[in-house]
C-alpha cells in the first residue's frame, strides 16, 4: 500500500514538472499589444515605419514621437526606419521648406547620409535673400520703396550643413580690376558664370568653389606682384598698364572706323580682323616715358628681337633728348594742352603704336590722311600725340626701319617741349610750328641717324651719327645735277613746308637750266638728304681739330627750341634772319663760303657709299 501511495506522489510531481516545462505561465501582454489586445505608440509607430507616406507632416510627427519615447525599448531601433520614412516623404512630396526642415533636423540628428540628398535639394529650392519693402511717407501719397534685401536664415542653415563657408575677396582686388591684371578676366568670368549668385547674396561658398576661386585668385596676386617689381623698379609699370587699358577701351569697339578723325582707328574692325578679340589683335610694351601698342601678326609670331631693338633705342633717345635739350636749353613740356604740367610731374606715358605688317601701317597711312606716302615706315602726328610705325619686315630692313621710329619719336619729344605748339588745324594752316624744314626734318633725320653698340639688353646708340644712306642719296642727286646741289643750305632754310620744297626745287632747277619740272616732282625727296647732311655738318665739321660750327649750330637750336624764332606765317624769314645772325652772314659771298665748306665736307665722308637707298 505505501509503494502505490509513493508512485502515485512520483506521477503527481513528473506531471506538474512536464506542465511548467512545457506551458507558458499567463504574464505581461506584448510590447506592441495592450492587455486588451490594441496596439501600443511602439507597436503604430512599427507599423507606420512599414508604410510609406505622402503627408510629410505625419512623417514629421510620427519621427519626434519616436525620439521622444527614446531610451524606452525598441524605439531607438526603429528611429532610423521612421527617418528614411520622414526623408522619402519629404523628398518626394515636400515643400522646400519641408524639405529644408527634414534635412535640417535628420542632419542634427546624426543622420547625415539620409539628409545629405534633401539638403542638396533644400538649396536649389529655397531662396536665398528675400525682397524687402518700406512704405514711406505715410498718408495719402504714401508708396513702397524696395529695401535691402533680407537673408533667409533657413537658407544659411541649409548651406551651412552641406559644407559651405564664409570667403571675401581680397582687399586688393579693386586694384588688380583697376590694372586688369593678368588671370583676372579668368577669374572675372569663373564668378559670373560659375558660381552662383546665391554664393554672393549670402557671403558662404562650397568647398570646391572656395578652392577654386583661391586657385584664380593666387595668379593674379603672383601677376600683381610681379608688376608692383616692375613699377617698384622703373615707377612706370602701373602708369602704362593704365595707358594700356585706356587704349584698349577706347578701340575694342565694333563702332564705325573713322581714321581721317582719329576714332576707333585700331579697332579689330579697321584691322580687318573682326573675329579676333582686341588682345588677340594688340599687346603692349613699355620703355619710359613710351607705351607702346604692338600688334600681334596675324599668322606668325611676333619678332621679340626686332622689338627688343626699338625699346632700347627709345630709351637711349629719350635720354639723349632730356639731356641735350630739355636740361640744357630749360625745356618745359607744352603737351597735352592744359595738361602739360601735370603730365610731366607724373609721367605720363607716350604713345607710339607699332604695326606688324607694312600692308596694314600703308593702309592707316592713306585712310588717316587721305593720300599714300611711299617709302614712309613712321609717322608723329601732332593730332593725336602719338607715333605711329612699321616694325622691321626682316633683319635687313632693321637699321632703316628703326631709324624712321627713331626719326618719328624725336619729333614727338621735339613738339611735346618746345613752345608754341600748334593744337588745331585751323592755326597749322596760318603758321608752321618751326623755322625751317631744315630744322622739322633736317634735324630730326640727323638725330636718326644713330650708330648702336652692343647687343639688348646692354646696347648703346650714339644719336647724330653718320647715316650711309642720306650720304648715298645725296651724293646721287648732285652727280645728276653735274656736281651741282638742288638745295643749297640759304635754299634749306626758306623751306617752311613741302610745298615750298617743291616750289624751291623748280626755282633753283631753272637756275640750274635743268629740267624744272623734274626737279619740282622729286624737290621732297631730295630735301630730305640734302637737309639731314646739312645739320650733320653744323654738328661735325672740324676745322684744325675743332669742331667750327657745333656751337654756334646749338646756339641756334636753343633759340629755336625757345621759341625766339617763331613764325607768323609761311613767308616769315624770322628763322633765316636768326640762322645768319648765329652764323654772321652779312653777304651772299657768305652763303657761298659756307656751301663750298659743305660740299668739300660731305664729299670726303664715304666715298665708298655710292647707292642711295631703296627706301628713298
Amino acid at each position: 500500500m505505501k509503494k502505490k501511495l509513493l508512485l502515485l506522489l512520483l506521477v503527481l510531481i513528473a506531471l506538474v514538472i512536464s506542465l511548467y516545462l512545457f506551458h507558458e505561465p499567463a504574464g505581461e501582454p506584448s510590447p506592441a499589444e495592450t492587455q486588451e489586445g490594441e496596439p501600443t505608440l511602439l507597436g503604430t509607430l512599427q507599423l507606420a515605419a512599414q508604410q510609406p507616406t505622402d503627408d510629410v507632416q505625419q512623417g514629421f510627427e510620427d519621427y519626434r514621437l519616436c525620439v521622444e519615447q527614446i531610451p524606452a525599448e525598441g524605439f531607438e531601433e526603429l528611429r532610423p526606419l521612421l527617418a528614411r520614412r520622414l526623408a522619402a516623404a519629404a523628398q518626394d512630396h515636400g515643400t522646400a521648406d519641408e524639405i529644408a526642415d527634414a534635412g535640417i533636423l535628420l542632419h542634427d540628428d546624426g543622420f547625415q547620409d539620409i539628409a545629405h540628398p534633401l539638403l542638396v535639394l533644400a538649396e536649389t529650392k529655397l531662396e536665398a535673400v528675400f525682397p524687402t519693402l518700406t512704405r514711406s511717407p505715410e498718408g495719402p501719397d504714401a508708396s513702397q520703396r524696395r529695401g535691402p534685401p533680407q537673408i533667409n536664415k533657413k537658407y544659411v542653415d541649409v548651406v551651412k550643413r552641406l559644407g559651405w563657408q564664409e570667403w571675401h575677396e581680397p582687399a586688393e582686388l579693386n586694384d588688380w580690376q583697376l590694372y586688369e591684371v593678368e588671370g583676372w578676366q579668368a577669374y572675372r568670368d569663373y564668378v559670373w558664370d560659375s558660381v552662383p549668385q546665391k554664393c554672393r547674396d549670402v557671403g558662404l561658398y562650397p568647398p570646391a568653389t572656395i578652392r577654386e576661386l583661391d586657385k584664380l585668385l593666387e595668379v593674379i596676386r603672383g601677376n600683381w606682384t610681379k608688376l608692383k617689381n616692375e613699377d617698384h623698379a622703373a615707377g612706370f609699370a602701373l602708369k602704362a598698364r593704365a595707358a594700356w587699358l585706356r587704349f584698349k577701351q577706347s578701340q575694342d569697339s565694333r563702332g564705325k572706323v573713322m581714321r581721317n578723325r582719329g576714332k576707333r582707328s585700331f579697332s579689330p574692325k579697321a584691322m580687318g580682323r573682326e573675329a579676333q578679340a582686341f588682345t588677340d589683335i594688340w599687346t603692349y610694351q613699355y620703355s619710359r616715358p613710351f607705351i607702346v601698342y604692338i600688334e600681334k601678326p596675324f599668322d606668325a609670331e611676333l619678332n621679340q628681337a626686332h622689338l627688343n631693338d626699338a625699346l632700347g633705342m627709345l630709351a637711349d633717345l629719350y635720354e639723349w633728348f632730356i639731356d641735350q635739350f630739355v636740361d640744357e636749353m630749360d625745356l618745359k613740356r607744352v603737351r597735352p594742352q592744359f595738361h602739360a604740367e601735370l603730365a610731366e610731374q607724373e609721367a605720363w606715358p607716350i604713345e607710339i603704336v607699332l604695326f606688324a605688317s607694312r600692308e596694314q601701317f600703308d593702309r592707316f597711312v592713306e585712310e588717316s590722311t587721305g593720300s599714300e606716302l611711299p617709302g614712309m615706315t613712321a609717322i608723329y602726328a601732332p593730332g593725336d600725340e602719338r607715333v605711329v610705325a612699321c616694325l622691321p619686315q626682316s633683319d635687313e630692313d632693321m637699321a632703316w626701319y628703326q631709324s624712321r621710329i627713331a626719326k618719328a619719336a624725336f619729333q614727338l619729344l621735339s613738339d611735346f617741349y618746345a613752345p608754341d605748339p600748334t593744337f588745331d588745324e585751323d592755326e597749322q594752316m596760318r603758321r608752321p610750328r618751326w623755322s625751317s624744314l631744315l630744322v622739322q626734318e633736317g634735324l630730326a633725320e640727323c638725330v636718326a641717324s644713330y650708330a648702336k653698340t652692343g647687343q639688348w639688353p646692354n646696347t648703346e646708340h650714339e644719336f647724330m651719327a653718320l647715316s650711309p644712306y642720306r650720304v648715298a642719296s645725296y651724293v646721287k642727286t648732285v652727280e645728276l645735277l653735274e656736281g651741282r646741289p638742288l638745295f643749297r643750305i640759304r635754299d634749306l632754310l626758306e623751306v617752311r613746308n613741302y610745298g615750298q620744297a617743291s616750289q624751291i626745287a623748280f626755282k633753283r632747277a631753272q637756275e640750274l637750266q635743268v629740267d624744272a619740272m623734274w626737279a619740282s616732282q622729286n624737290g621732297i625727296g631730295m630735301f630730305f638728304p640734302a637737309a639731314c647732311m646739312a645739320c650733320y655738318f653744323f654738328h661735325h665739321y672740324q676745322r684744325d681739330n675743332e669742331y667750327v660750327y657745333r656751337d654756334i649750330w646749338w646756339e641756334f637750336l636753343h633759340a629755336e627750341y625757345n621759341g625766339k624764332h617763331k613764325l607768323t606765317s609761311f613767308s616769315d624769314a624770322a628763322g633765316i634772319e636768326g640762322f645768319k645772325a648765329a652764323f654772321g652772314i652779312t653777304s651772299d659771298s657768305d652763303w657761298a663760303d659756307l656751301q663750298r665748306e659743305f660740299e668739300a665736307f660731305v664729299e670726303g665722308l664715304a666715298p665708298e657709299v655710292t647707292e642711295p637707298d631703296e627706301n628713298d
